[in-house]
């Protein structure tokens, strides 16, 4: 059974709401927690995200609430107090998970610790522009996202757009073990997992189309506006079957419905599919290359036309987040892929050679994937490797060791 919450219209939460809301269950204890470690240093605290939105999808197991994704939050402290590090971040953030699974709410919880400057110097992106638009203040100075300048979607950098679509490309590496013989329904992480790339390939290809906005439900209306009045573009595949899909998916993040409609491992294929399509369409607008070039080519312009400054930003970020002493014996092989590109970039590429290749199908039997050989090779050149160089390693294995990467190097920064 899945059944979506309603949020409250206004902008501030904390109002009674029913004690077997999840949703208010998540932002009060959030809220508390927060407030109890942090609270002397404290702004404000702001949900963002689809929670945010009133579009947050519960699904009931048993005794519990099992929120689909996460509920994001930015703590923002005051000007003079000191942003707690990662680490203590983290143990909040468990604490809080913690707690409302004791209250039978089964929830990942992102938090973000930033000063004001974060909001004051906010630049376009799909991000801060979502924030500004929808961001509720859960705690603290109501008022506080006029810090935010405003701009409008035309504002944000395609790349912004490109990188959703890849951020959700990596995710959909976290399949379940042996791929081999599946059928019948999606497990729920995985089929939630693909009704996002669904959403967010809408989202991504509405801002390439000058018509993004924020909200799931508007955007099915703009893709479905888009398509009728633009049949004759060039449109990355048919887009007459992909808007069925995103409304399919988008009635199920939202209301419930249409779930059998696409729980099937033939919609975890047809999405990576759409999701190729739509990626290599992207970089032949952002390179300036031709439809006809391979998907390497495209990849490889794209990495050479990213700013020197980016791939410093991104280096510097890995060696903080590991350690500059701890991380020493790396430095050797961390100089050499920055040659190449930024951290995020070369998880992007190994996970795009991994899941686009035709080694990866469900029913194949791993020692007929045609890129087992190569397997080892993607995971020499990730930032963090599995193992050691020449490892042989299985669709398994090398899968997770993409994921690992994605979790500790690219989520929860831009660099």
């Amino acid at each position: 059974m899945k059944t979506q919450v309603s949020q409250p219209q206004s902008n501030a939460l904390g109002e009674s709401r029913p004690a077997d809301d999840p949703g208010s269950s998540i932002c009060q204890e959030t809220v508390r927690l927060c407030v109890d470690q942090c609270g002397s240093g404290l702004r404000a605290i702001i949900l963002t995200g689809s929670l945010a939105r009133d579009e947050g999808t519960f699904v009931r197991q048993g005794q519990f609430w099992r929120v689909m994704g996460d509920a994001e939050f930015v703590l923002v402290f005051k000007d003079r107090t000191r942003v707690p590090n990662s680490e203590r971040i983290a143990l909040l953030r468990r604490e809080v998970e913690h707690s409302l699974a004791s209250k039978g709410v089964l929830c990942d919880i992102g938090l973000s610790a930033v000063n004001p400057t974060f909001l004051t110097g906010s630049r376009p992106h799909i991000f801060s522009y979502e924030l500004k638009a929808c961001g509720r203040v859960a705690w603290g100075e109501s008022k506080i996202l006029a810090l935010m300048p405003d701009f409008e979607p035309s504002d944000i950098p395609l790349e912004d757009a490109w990188r959703l679509l890849q951020n959700r490309i990596v995710e959909m590496l976290e399949f379940p073990r042996d791929l081999e013989g599946k059928s019948g329904a999606l497990p729920a992480e995985v089929h939630y997992r693909t009704v996002k790339l669904y959403l967010d390939m809408a989202t991504s290809l509405l801002l390439f189309a000058g018509a993004y906005s924020p909200g799931y439900r508007e955007r099915e209306k703009r893709l479905r506006a888009l398509f009728t009045a633009n049949q004759g573009n060039s449109w990355p595949f048919p887009m007459e079957d992909f808007v069925q899909q995103v409304t399919a998916c988008t009635e199920w993040k939202l209301c419930g419905e249409a779930a059998s409609a696409c729980g099937s491992w033939d919609f975890w294929e047809e999405a990576i599919a759409y999701a190729r399509q739509l990626w290599r369409w992207e970089l032949v607008r952002l390179t300036g290359l031709p439809q006809s070039a391979p998907d390497r080519e495209l990849f490889s312009r794209w990495m050479a036309l990213q700013p020197y400054a980016q791939r410093v930003r991104g280096w510097a970020y890995t060696l903080r987040h590991q350690g500059w002493l701890r991380s020493w014996r790396k430095w050797g092989r961390w100089s050499r892929l920055a040659l190449t590109g930024s951290p995020r970039y070369c998880v992007y590429a190994a996970a795009n050679e991994f899941l686009f290749g035709t080694g990866l199908r469900v029913g194949v039997p791993e020692t007929q994937s045609a890129l087992v050989e190569d397997w080892q090779n993607l995971n020499d050149h990730l930032p963090l490797p599995r193992s050691g160089p020449g490892r042989s390693m299985g669709r398994e294995e090398i899968a997770a060791s993409i994921s690992r990467n994605y979790a500790e190097l690219l989520m929860g920064t831009r660099a």
